[in-house]
């Protein structure tokens, strides 16, 4: 073999090497730039879920305020009146697609609860007194999600003050509390929303998209 033909070998080698080297860095480039777009639309979808959960949730936050600075409310916490909650509370559910509502005195004994699935466990919130007084010291306007045996439910809360009391600073007369079931239908209205697949974690229960 002469020196010409073997350095026309040395060359086919390193070419070989090269081409592959260049074939393998073209590869791994097209793969993270797909990993890049894969990862860029699901932080695209995640964003526009949270989106969505704001924007489905403020008619739940506001159901909790505007029932809540009125004095017919206080007067039903005071004096019970079974007729205006069933005239006033029962319908509103439907108005702000809630499915439970409850009113508690200050003590938090019970006054009113109405739910529009039938189910007489719901009569009482499905956390225990000191639960629900720990979570209205911490926020007189909580929103927050537990799991129930009926599923995953998303509640708001507010305290009932007088109907002048506007800028919300008075003593609360009671608490008033709503809360929504985050049911099959309402994760697959996520679903189609955002053209994607939304699922409960097993674990914590908590809302995800896919």
């Amino acid at each position: 073999m002469n020196k010409v033909q073997t350095k026309l070998i040395i060359f086919a080698f390193f070419l070989a090497i090269g081409l592959g080297i260049g074939s393998f860095y073209f590869s791994y480039s097209n793969l993270r730039s797909v990993e890049q777009l894969f990862e860029s639309r699901q932080e695209e979808k995640e964003a526009l879920f949270d989106n969505l959960i704001k924007l489905k949730s403020s008619s739940l936050l506001a159901y909790a305020y505007d029932y809540t600075y009125w004095d017919d409310m206080v007067e039903l916490v005071e004096k019970e009146n079974p007729t205006f909650a069933k005239e006033n509370i029962d319908p509103s559910l439907s108005t702000y697609k809630a499915n439970a509502a409850w009113v508690y005195r200050l003590d938090f004994s019970g006054v009113y609860a109405v739910n529009d699935l039938e189910d007489e466990d719901l009569k009482t919130f499905p956390l225990p007194t000191a639960s629900l007084k720990k979570i209205f010291v911490g926020s007189l306007f909580p929103h927050f999600y537990i799991v129930t045996s009926k599923g995953l439910l998303e509640v708001a809360g507010a305290p009932i003050q007088p109907s002048v009391d506007v800028e919300r600073k008075s003593a609360p007369r009671g608490y008033f509390l709503v809360g929504r079931f985050w049911d099959k239908a309402y994760l697959d209205e996520f679903s189609n929303l955002i053209s994607g697949e939304v699922e409960r974690n097993v674990d914590d229960q908590t809302p995800h998209v896919y």
